[in-house]
């Protein structure tokens, strides 16, 4: 799933083997004894009286990165997941700053819907021109709450609705809200490949005197996540903004990150992101790029 950012994957599957042994008494006219085995791993499990007990065993941690319909059958439970991201980030282009940021994601799901709740603050310092004096670049809080509802193994609907607010970068409110769906173009224990298409609007309010704006927009975006194990997960998300009201003016987000699970609840993330504006305001270079190394907090 695309967003925010929010990322492993496990072995599924059961093994249902059966064996059946008849002996016939050597006075029974002259039958020998029969013994008769049958592994039936793959072909009997449209016949056997499954429960979500039985599939989602402990080994399955990292539900969270799979779709629903992943497991046979399909989890009634109540199935929640937390992780919190405390990082610190070093960016160079149209700043040269650090920042500090803190993130938390709480994922739950219940059969078909997914819920992801995220909320977390930035600060960053730093010179935004080369030879301006330091000062405060950013104070950023969001809140942001993703709905997803699986349509199929392959598909699924979204809505997101979000707030943000930066008064030291001259965003006084802004209030989105989103539509859209995903496809599940590949899936197994180690890989997982998603692409997702949405409409998008913005009400910007910005710090007087600028006006309030409204943006309407498409974005196409992908994600790709890679499992190494237990401990090692890579994820690369790839997101293509354009304004519908304005088709020349589009932005491209990437986004990297390894983590590191160093421990059951405890890890650590490196990340790169480049966000590339293609009509950024006079005097502002088209990319920014950033550097992060974070803690991560899982329960």
């Amino acid at each position: 799933m695309i967003t925010d950012k929010y990322e492993t994957f496990n072995d599924c599957f059961m093994l249902h083997f059966f064996s059946f042994s008849a002996l016939a008494d050597d006075s029974d006219d002259g039958y020998e004894d029969v013994s008769l085995d049958a592994d039936l791993s793959s072909d009997v499990t449209a016949d056997q009286d499954y429960s979500s007990d039985d599939v989602l065993s402990d080994e399955l941690d990292d539900w969270y990165f799979h779709t629903p319909n992943y497991f046979y059958p399909v989890s009634k439970k109540w199935l929640v997941h937390n992780r919190t991201r405390l990082g610190f980030s070093l960016s160079r282009g149209n700043t040269h700053s650090f920042t500090v940021d803190g993130m938390n994601d709480l994922v739950v799901r219940k059969e078909l819907f997914t819920n992801t709740f995220s909320f977390g603050a930035l600060y960053s310092r730093g010179k935004d021109f080369a030879g301006s004096p330091s000062q405060t670049l950013s104070r950023f809080f969001i809140v942001e709450d993703k709905i997803e509802y699986a349509l199929h193994k392959d598909y699924y609907i979204f809505s997101v609705v979000g707030w943000q607010t930066d008064r030291a970068s001259g965003m006084e409110q802004d209030y989105k809200a989103q539509a859209g769906a995903g496809y599940n173009a590949y899936e197994s224990m180690t890989h997982t490949i998603q692409l997702e298409g949405a409409y998008q609007f913005n009400r910007e309010i910005p710090v007087a005197p600028m006006p309030k704006e409204s943006i309407h927009s498409m974005l196409v975006g992908l994600d790709w996540v890679w499992h190494g194990n237990q401990n090692i997960t890579f994820e690369q998300q790839i997101t293509f903004i354009i304004d519908v009201q304005q088709g020349s003016n589009f932005s491209l987000i990437t986004d990297s990150e390894l983590t590191v699970r160093l421990a059951k609840h405890f890890g650590v993330a490196v990340g790169v992101t480049l966000n590339l504006d293609n009509q950024p305001q006079p005097g502002f270079k088209k990319y920014d790029l950033q550097n992060s190394i974070a803690a991560m907090i899982y329960f």
